[in-house]
């Protein structure tokens, strides 16, 4: 395994070549998706803090959830896959 200072810094390069094109759909719009579906509705049910916290609760829940899933099918193709 490369040291952590080499990942880093191929990372970085891969970023400043690639970047992030837009097409491509990046996670940060899906949680932000899902954070607009879900919290007009708990707005109506609920007051504003238990709303917040409640929509809080559901996206990060959400989005850890579905990296973890993401890592997990990753890693069963390959362990550095994953």
């Amino acid at each position: 395994m490369l040291p952590l200072a080499v990942q880093i810094l191929l990372a970085l390069l891969l970023d400043l070549l690639i970047g992030d094109p837009r097409w491509w759909p990046h996670p940060v719009k899906g949680i932000a998706r899902l954070a607009g579906w879900v919290e007009p509705p708990l707005r109506r049910a609920f007051p504003p803090r238990p709303a917040g916290i409640g929509a809080v609760l559901i996206v990060v829940s959400g989005s850890t959830a579905i990296a973890w899933l993401g890592c997990t099918l990753a890693a069963a193709i390959h362990p550095l896959c994953g």
